[in-house]
C-alpha cells in the first residue's frame, strides 16, 4: 500500500481542484456481506480522477466509472481521500466504489464526464426499484 500512496502523491492532492461535472458524484457503497441489502452509502469528496486513474493505474482517459471492489490494501487511501477514519469491517461487509449521475439529462447534454455516460442512482420511472449487490465476473 504505501508504494500506491507514494505514487498518488498525497501531499498534493487534496489541492488539486475537481474535474466533475455538477451531476457526477463518486461513493462508497456498503454491502451485508452475506444477503443483499445495501447498508450505507458514504459520499466521496470531489478529487481529480488523475488521483483514482493513478492509484488503480488505469489510463489517463478512463474516467473509472465502473463499480470496483475495494479490499483491506485500499483502506489507507479511502481514509485520506474521505478525510476521516471509516471502520471497514470486511468479515461482514463488501465495499464498492460507484460512480453515478444525479441528473442523467444534463449528463446527456454534456456529452457524459469523459466520453461516459454513469449511471442515475435512482430511476425516476422506477421509484420501486431495487439497487441490487454487485457481483464480480467469473
Amino acid at each position: 500500500m504505501k508504494e500506491k500512496l507514494a505514487y498518488v502523491g498525497f501531499s498534493y492532492f487534496r489541492d488539486m481542484e475537481s474535474n466533475y461535472p455538477k451531476w457526477f458524484k463518486r461513493e462508497i457503497q456498503v454491502w451485508q456481506k452475506q444477503g443483499e441489502e445495501l447498508v450505507d452509502e458514504i459520499l466521496i469528496p470531489e478529487i481529480d480522477v488523475s488521483i483514482l486513474q493513478q492509484y488503480y493505474s488505469a489510463d489517463g482517459d478512463d474516467p473509472i466509472i465502473d463499480l470496483i471492489l475495494i479490499d483491506e490494501d485500499d483502506v489507507e487511501f479511502f481514509n485520506y481521500i474521505l478525510e476521516t477514519e471509516v471502520e471497514f469491517d470486511f468479515d461482514r461487509y463488501e465495499y464498492w466504489l460507484s460512480a453515478y449521475t444525479t441528473d442523467p439529462s444534463e449528463s446527456k447534454k454534456d456529452g457524459g464526464f469523459m466520453g461516459l455516460y454513469p449511471a442515475p442512482k435512482f430511476l425516476p420511472g422506477f421509484p420501486d426499484a431495487k439497487r441490487l449487490k454487485p457481483k464480480l465476473s467469473e
